[in-house]
């Protein structure tokens, strides 16, 4: 993991990375580099472009981020978890009644009950987050596009205010012409246009929106 603080305006940093480069404008990010290939580049402040072989450039702001197919199926995989082992605890011996009141058992309840009415904190919201949007790529980058866009419409009901709204809202419209739904892509194209007008996919979205008529 490599993180470059933010440059003034006359400096230039490019990163070599073994399946391209990535070129810093101004920002501050972080950039996950494996031997085989970029995993994932995040944005937190201004601007870079991620340049990788045998594919389109790709430009990303603050709060955008970047995440490879391969990444994605890997978050989206489900994880295993052992049994845990069965344990062999004594029966407790009898108790008379007086030892142990309905009062003293309650307290003893109510902790695990506070628990689990708890919110989940930020940082389990945004774990939750990254699976929900990387199903949606895994299904894309498998070419199941129903399910892509099924989960896409998840992500974004269930996440409104994540950053990576345009990139799940850009996916479904993709997912929706590669299934042959030209009138579904059309208007989910526009719908995009709509609300991001200036977004990092605007140009694809109105070449889709055209192509799709």
């Amino acid at each position: 993991m490599l993180k470059v603080d933010k440059l003034t305006a006359v400096q230039r940093f490019v990163l070599e990375l073994p399946d391209g480069e990535l070129e810093v404008i101004g920002t501050q990010f972080s950039v996950h580099v494996e031997p085989e290939g970029t995993r994932r580049v995040e944005v937190t402040e201004g601007r870079v472009a991620l340049r990788l072989r045998a594919a389109p450039p790709i430009s990303l702001g603050a709060g955008e981020s970047w995440t490879s197919e391969r990444e994605a199926a890997r978050a989206a995989a489900p994880r295993s978890v052992p049994a845990p082992e069965p344990q062999l605890t004594p029966a407790p011996a009898a108790a008379a009644p007086s030892e142990r009141s309905p009062a003293t058992a309650r307290q003893t309840v109510l902790p695990e009950t506070k628990r689990a009415l708890e919110p989940p904190s930020d940082e389990q919201a945004a774990g939750t987050n990254h699976v929900h949007f990387a199903r949606a790529m895994a299904a894309f980058g498998a070419g199941d596009y129903g399910q892509a866009e099924r989960l896409s419409q998840e992500f974004e009901r269930r996440h409104p205010e994540d950053a990576r709204q345009e990139d799940s809202m850009f996916l479904r419209a993709v997912a929706r012409a590669r299934r042959g739904d030209a009138a579904g892509a059309r208007a989910t194209a526009r719908a995009y246009l709509e609300r991001y007008p200036h977004g990092l996919r605007a140009p694809e979205a109105e070449r889709l929106a055209e192509s799709s008529k």
